[in-house]
């Protein structure tokens, strides 16, 4: 069922958030093999989060770049994908990425965390930045 299976995916992001990485990946795997396998849109996007939380950063580039190309109007991969970017020393990339979300669907996309991260990715950038924060505020 539908619902069994979102259980799943958030049984693998809880993993996750208590670092339990071996545990989120054993999840990954046996999601994967209940779930239509390694190419859905849930499995790119978590195993962009187990990368990440590995600190595979370019990993976790190719798994959240292949999630957006199936949805680009994901919120937290977008989100996830512009700090890979920051953590790869692609500031300006990051940027672009946080700003094409905000334009293609501001009412969804303008959350704290999207805000927060577009701040300081602006302040990172230096400049201009006090102008730009003003904009998205």
């Amino acid at each position: 069922s539908r619902g069994g299976q979102e259980y799943g995916w958030v049984i693998c992001r809880v993993h996750l958030s208590f670092g339990a990485i071996k545990s989120a990946q054993d999840c990954l795997q046996a999601m994967e093999l209940s779930c239509g396998g390694p190419d859905t849109l849930q499995a790119r996007e978590h195993r962009g989060f187990v990368a990440l939380a590995q600190g595979k950063y370019q990993d976790a580039l190719t798994s959240f770049t292949s999630a957006l190309s199936i949805d680009p109007s994901r919120t937290l991969v977008a989100v996830n994908l512009a700090l890979c970017l920051l953590y790869t020393k692609q500031l300006t990339q990051a940027v672009q990425t946080l700003e094409a979300l905000v334009k293609s669907d501001p009412a969804k996309s303008l959350d704290h965390a999207t805000v927060f991260n577009l701040c300081t990715l602006y302040d990172l950038q230096g400049a201009d930045a006090g102008v730009k924060k003003r904009v998205v505020h």
